[in-house]
């Protein structure tokens, strides 16, 4: 929290969602905070604080605080950020606690995002590890990047450790959505929010959220410099994991077979309608995304697929339900062939 608000080039526009799930006496993140900062809050019980010292974080922060005890796994933890997005927020970064943020990492995240020229862009990787956060480590720049996934078992499909690509000057398109990292405009949250009903789920969700992200219109890039850090393994100072339910895991399984066409799946009209508004996407099929990304769930079947190119899709139900949102996308598609053309090599 306090990484994000000291590193940031404008504070004051930056406002943090966070879900925490604390066992009683747990600190509480926020008033850790503004006690580190030497301006504690009044705790006045049952999870409410007042602010007597003006703690300016007190006031950009919006907190949903939960019981440990009603953890279910990190899909259904970052399904309960939907309840901390707000109308007039424009961009939405979604990210793990144990991140670390660098300089200016804001309008950093703006300008790699604005880079892409893509309305329906988002910014996607696993960050690198936060002790080398700046550091240009082997001499080139060299960033994460998703090259494969692979299918585990029926419905279930994990990102493989990341690839690499390096002295980018723009980001780079990819085939796969990494959970650690995730910037792009609030209206891939409000349209493509994480699943509740995947109870349990740690392997799957990164495959599956990116499935009906980009069959909704979505596309992933990786970013060309470090801009956030993750503490991984022992440093990240974890307090221990949730208490899984085998039969709630269990029926998340079946669901994210049925979502991606897994062999064996239930596909009849009730268990396809049980998905809700958590199904795929209309404007790119499953079909496409299994020849974009290189997996195909149905056939068990993965390959690397480290280059991949823009799919187009019809955008013309924006031009009554979202014209302003139309005309931008049209836009940065415009300035990002205009961009591609600029780097072409010349005779």
């Amino acid at each position: 929290v306090l990484s994000a608000f000291r590193a940031a080039a404008h504070p004051k526009r930056v406002r943090l969602g966070l879900v925490q799930q604390n066992a009683p006496g747990d600190t509480d993140c926020i008033a850790e905070a503004c006690r580190r900062l030497g301006v504690p809050l009044q705790d006045l019980g049952m999870g409410r604080f007042a602010n007597p010292s003006h703690c300016a974080l007190f006031g950009r922060a919006r907190v949903l605080r939960m019981n440990a005890s009603e953890a279910a796994g990190p899909v259904y933890a970052r399904a309960q950020q939907r309840q901390l997005v707000r109308d007039e927020d424009d961009f939405c970064l979604q990210i793990d606690a144990h991140t670390e943020f660098g300089r200016h990492w804001d309008m950093r995240m703006l300008a790699e995002w604005g880079a892409a020229a893509n309305e329906y862009a988002i910014l996607t990787a696993y960050p690198p590890n936060a002790m080398q956060l700046g550091k240009n480590v082997n001499g080139h720049w060299e960033m994460p990047h998703f090259c494969r996934a692979r299918v585990v078992s029926p419905g279930i499909v994990r990102n493989e450790q990341a690839s690499a690509a390096a002295g980018l000057t723009r980001p780079l398109m990819t085939a796969l959505w990494g959970a650690g990292l995730s910037f792009s405009r609030c209206h891939a949250e409000r349209r493509v929010p994480a699943d509740p009903h995947l109870r349990h789920v740690f392997d799957g969700e990164e495959y599956s959220r990116g499935a009906r992200l980009w069959t909704s219109g979505y596309d992933f890039y990786s970013p060309t410099r470090p801009i956030i850090g993750t503490y991984y393994g022992t440093d990240k100072g974890g307090k221990g994991g949730w208490r899984s339910v085998h039969a709630e895991w269990r029926a998340s399984q079946a669901r994210l077979s049925t979502l991606l066409l897994g062999r064996g799946s239930s596909q009849s009209p009730s268990a396809r309608a049980s998905l809700g508004e958590y199904a795929l996407g209309t404007r790119r099929t499953l079909e496409q995304y299994a020849a974009f990304s290189g997996v195909d769930v149905s056939a068990g079947q993965s390959r690397r697929r480290c280059l991949v190119d823009y799919v187009p899709w019809d955008d013309a139900d924006l031009a009554a339900a979202a014209p302003g949102e139309r005309a931008r996308r049209r836009a940065a598609r415009r300035a990002g062939k205009a961009a591609q053309r600029a780097m072409r090599p010349t005779a």
